[in-house]
């Protein structure tokens, strides 16, 4: 007799489900809000990883208005059922800041929604005619019916709110008002959202430990025995900056001496990437992580950037097979455009949970502002839609060497340190609270320098500011207007800002609350930075004001802000607290963390800068120096450089030539100087060479392979150079290897478009004592140096 066995194949695709809903309790709706948003849009709303199922803040309304002036960079959702109890014809309108949108259905099905009103830009809290699209059409509404509605609205700055009105025969046909409860039904029957993240949970699997929700319904366990040991501390998303680096291309990162093993800063991130910044001009980043899924499926992933960025996806934990997936943006996106271009996402990539994926973003931003990140599609979010990846997912990559120069300013991750540094061995540690209570969850270790200003204000009348009167603005462009000007005395970078608004008793409608603000660097000629919405202040004794504009860097002397409003007669205001860094004098002596550069001083624009010596800058053809007296300074020319100059004691002095350096008798290098000589075509990078005398240097023809690769410890900073040449433009690849072979540290995997001399720096700190290798690969040669490192 046979046995007949029936084999069922269940395919599972994902976890996530869209929950049913029905009408809930009468009288009332459901306010959901979300929080971190990088700007005021819904994409960026709806890359949100917890967003729709998981809000931080929900609360019960009794009519279609939105608390006021809730959070910074918020979205929030208002949801129910409306009913009416006759049949009606009503038309919607919409008020809302920053963008607002309302959806009715045609009944309680929410997948029948359609959109009748929205605002692209903010309005006033009765604003009503602003925008034609703010206003719906009729609408037919039948009795008995129960419609399903949704307001969501996202805000960046300044004030929040949202409110929809309806004119109705119901309440009064001729004039806006808000739903109240009678109209109103809960949203019930919804499924419980999933436990927030980093909430603890058990797994179930007897070889994992710390077992953490991830928000999305999924329960994730660290290995016990994890076999790579450069995987490091879970749920961390480390980034390396690089300054000064003028350009926006990967060339420029790329061959960049200090990348990637000297940064300039480093900081932890909440997701794998970060928000628009205008303070990080001309800068590269550096982000080496290690990714996990918690769900075995079909992956996609997407980048966008401002301006160029490079993400590589290994094919496992191997840095090495890291050029399995890549996906890349060659000019710049916008934070949440994902279609421009081809090559900006992957495919599906088949990823296993329990396994850890190398994965790493190289971003280099010009001026201007900048961005980059990494968004995914996977099998328990909404079908369809790119979420941005949570640090969850990824942990640290432990086998870097980057190291940052002791004395720079980091954030330790820790609430209870102050004065977060960077020691001597690479470590961001900072000076710990103390007494019985420092580490306490409700400790607020805050410390303030004496006399710094208090974050609390009174509600005396003399201790804020009132205009009565408008007078000419000093912005002609605004008219006359009532308005307050700060002058900072010299020119500054403006950051953060605190704002109080008017706060007096039964008084605060006279705040500025519709504002535009201007800045100028002489007061004459004004630029606009932006218009804002601010809350009224609270009247209270104990008035803590709100978080104002953050300036982000931007260079300005003089604030002007003017209030828009055109009532009450008075407008006032209690103070603003600026942020900000002063602008020494052009010439002013500075430290621009760039090994290469020396005279480090300040230029007219606030930038720190040095003269960098290890490049031909091409301002010549030919240059003669003649029988003078050097300084520090670099000297280069395109073809020929001659000299029969004396480089002054303590002066550092390079020399580039394209062709020829010719030192003429005569040429002397004076006690404690130090002298560099390149022959070298235009902005090619070179290698620092301490000597104290002249020196003959060989021209390209007659440079032997063996000395193409070169490597030298800098006695005054500890720190390691590698000097490499390419006799031909195309791939090359330059590691720092230990004893073992083990790769330490990729300081070049670059196809390169220029031949010529190239240099890497980097520290020795994280290498410990003992013998490293260095090796060049390239289509001609192989080759490897040696070095002991010695701390």
């Amino acid at each position: 007799m046979k046995n007949i066995y029936i084999i069922c194949c269940f395919i599972f695709l994902g976890n996530y489900v869209q929950g049913q809903i029905c009408v809930g309790t009468q009288g009332q709706i459901k306010w959901e809000c979300w929080q971190g948003l990088f700007e005021d849009t819904f994409n960026e709303l709806n890359a949100l990883p917890d967003y729709p199922r998981n809000p931080k803040v929900t609360k019960v309304l009794y009519k279609t208005q939105a608390p006021d002036n809730y959070a910074e960079y918020m979205g929030a959702k208002m949801s129910g059922f409306i009913s009416v109890p006759s049949n009606q014809t009503v038309t919607f309108n919409l008020t809302g800041n920053d963008k607002a949108r309302f959806f009715l259905s045609t009944g309680p099905n929410p997948a029948n929604k359609q959109l009748l009103a929205y605002l692209d830009d903010f309005t006033e809290v009765e604003e009503y005619n602003k925008y034609a699209t703010q206003t719906s059409g009729n609408v037919q509404l039948t009795a008995g019916v129960y419609y399903y509605f949704e307001i969501i609205y996202a805000d960046g700055t300044g004030g929040d709110h949202a409110r929809l009105r309806w004119k109705t025969s119901l309440v009064d046909p001729l004039n806006w008002t808000i739903i109240t409860a009678q109209y109103l039904y809960d949203v019930g029957c919804a499924a419980a959202p999933c436990p927030p993240m980093f909430t603890p949970c058990d797994d179930g699997n007897g070889l994992t430990y710390d077992d953490l929700e991830d928000g999305n319904c999924n329960c994730v366990g660290k290995l016990l025995n994890i076999e790579n040991t450069c995987v490091g501390e879970r749920s961390v998303v480390q980034k390396y900056r690089y300054d000064n680096i003028t350009g926006s291309g990967f060339t420029e990162l790329y061959t960049a001496a200090k990348f990637p093993g000297m940064p300039d800063f480093s900081e932890n991130l909440n997701f794998i990437g970060h928000e628009s910044r205008s303070t990080e001009n001309n800068s590269g980043s550096l982000v080496q992580t290690y990714l996990t899924v918690p769900v075995s499926g079909n992956y996609k992933f997407l980048i966008t950037s401002d301006d160029n960025a490079i993400a590589f996806l290994s094919s496992n934990s191997d840095p090495e097979n890291k050029q399995a997936h890549q996906f890349l943006v060659t000019g710049y996106t916008f934070l949440n455009e994902y279609e421009k271009y081809i090559f900006q996402k992957t495919s599906n990539l088949y990823l296993e949970a329990g396994k850890f994926y190398y994965f790493e973003i190289n971003h280099k931003g010009g001026t201007g502002s900048n961005h980059f990140g990494i968004f995914w599609q996977t099998p328990f979010t909404e079908p369809g839609q790119w979420k941005r990846i949570s640090k969850f997912y990824a942990y640290d990559y432990a086998c870097d060497i980057a190291c940052i120069n002791q004395g720079i300013t980091c954030n330790d991750g820790n609430p209870f340190t102050n004065n977060d540094q960077y020691d001597n061995n690479c470590n961001c540690v900072g000076t710990p609270c103390s007494g019985p209570d420092c580490t306490s969850p409700l400790a607020n270790y805050q410390p303030h320098e004496k006399c710094s200003y208090s974050d609390q204000m009174d509600a005396v009348a003399t201790h804020n500011f009132l205009s009565c009167t408008k007078t000419q603005n000093p912005n002609p462009a605004r008219g006359t207007s009532h308005w307050i000007k700060y002058d900072l005395g010299k020119d500054h970078r403006l950051l953060k800002t605190q704002v109080w608004n008017y706060n007096v008793a039964g008084q605060t409608n006279q705040g500025f609350t519709s504002v535009i603000i201007d800045y100028s660097l002489d007061g004459t000629t004004w630029a606009q930075f932006g218009s804002f919405n601010w809350p009224q202040a609270t009247g209270a004794s104990n008035y803590s004001g709100f978080t104002g504009p953050n300036f982000q860097g931007l260079k300005a002397r003089y604030i002007l802000i003017t209030a828009t409003n055109a009532s009450p007669a008075c407008r006032g205001l209690g103070k603003i607290a600026f942020e900000a860094i002063a602008c020494p004098q052009a010439g002013t002596a500075c430290n621009d963390n760039n090994p290469l550069t020396v005279a480090d001083q300040y230029d007219a624009n606030c930038n720190c800068a040095g003269v960098l010596l290890n490049a031909n800058l091409c301002e010549e053809v030919m240059l003669s120096l003649g029988d003078s007296t050097l300084s520090t300074n670099n000297f280069s020319a395109q073809q020929i450089l001659q000299s029969i100059s004396k480089i002054d004691h303590f002066s550092t002095v390079s020399f580039y030539g394209g062709e020829a350096i010719t030192l003429n008798p005569g040429f002397e290098t004076k006690g404690n100087s130090v002298f560099w000589a390149v022959i070298d075509v235009c902005q090619q990078q070179s290698m620092r060479t301490e000597k104290t005398d002249s020196i003959a240097p060989k021209s390209r023809s007659t440079i032997e392979q063996k000395d193409q690769l070169q490597i030298s410890k800098m006695e005054d900073s500890g720190d390691y150079v590698v000097r490499f040449y390419l006799a031909k433009a195309g791939k090359a690849k330059l590691q720092v290897k230990g004893q073992n072979q083990k790769t330490a540290l990729t300081l070049v995997d670059y196809d390169f478009p220029n031949p010529g001399w190239y240099t890497k720096i980097f520290k020795s700190k994280k290498l410990g004592n003992g013998t490293v290798n260095v090796t060049l690969k390239t289509e001609q040669i192989a080759l490897q140096e040696t070095a002991v490192i010695e701390q």
